[in-house]
């Protein structure tokens, strides 16, 4: 999609983007480094345990466990049965 400004055009989206998407992607990177201090005032004000702290950084006190072999599929066959 082009907007004709006079003699020139520009895009409206970048490289295939779409506006909100590339809205979202701004706005999340822009306000991912306060993630720290809202948890932080959570825990102060008793919504987060504090034993569950890395939980919320996607870390696992768990090691995930081994993958079955039965699980693993060939690169390029996503999700197709054999015909």
């Amino acid at each position: 999609m082009r907007l004709l400004m006079g003699r020139r055009s520009r895009a409206l989206v970048a490289e295939g983007l779409p506006l909100t998407l590339y809205a979202y992607r701004l706005l999340t990177a822009a306000v991912t480094p306060l993630a720290p201090a809202l948890i932080s005032h959570r825990l102060k004000r008793g919504k987060e345990l504090a034993a569950r702290l890395n939980e919320r950084y996607g870390e696992s006190a768990l090691p995930r466990p081994p993958a079955r072999e039965s699980a693993r599929r060939p690169p390029g066959r996503r999700g197709r049965t054999a015909d």
